[in-house]
């Protein structure tokens, strides 16, 4: 079956507009990943840049350092599983064969 060049051509423009499209619902996501109960919180946008970090102060003085850096490294997994899930939601079909 021959493929003509012209109509793939066009379809490289849909794909470019909606990887266009891709970028600007990504940018517009906003999770917050949470370890120990809400001990430590992490918020990420969808281009996985920590935009904020949270630190329950009450438990702090009560948690020696591996703790806290589990918790925090927790946290940061889960706000990074979250933004994962929002791109997948959010570009379910948007880009041909699985791209």
């Amino acid at each position: 079956m021959a493929v003509n060049p012209l109509d793939f051509l066009k379809n490289m423009s849909n794909v470019k507009s909606n990887i266009d499209n891709i970028r600007k619902e990504m940018s517009k996501i906003t999770v917050c990943g949470k370890a120990g109960s809400n001990i430590v919180a992490i918020e990420m946008d969808g281009e996985f840049n920590v935009k904020k970090v949270s630190i329950n102060k009450e438990f702090f003085d009560d948690l020696d350092n591996d703790a806290f850096e589990q918790m925090v490294k927790s946290a940061l997994n889960d706000a990074v599983s979250k933004v994962k899930e929002e791109i997948k939601l959010k570009t379910m079909g948007a880009l041909p064969f699985g791209m």
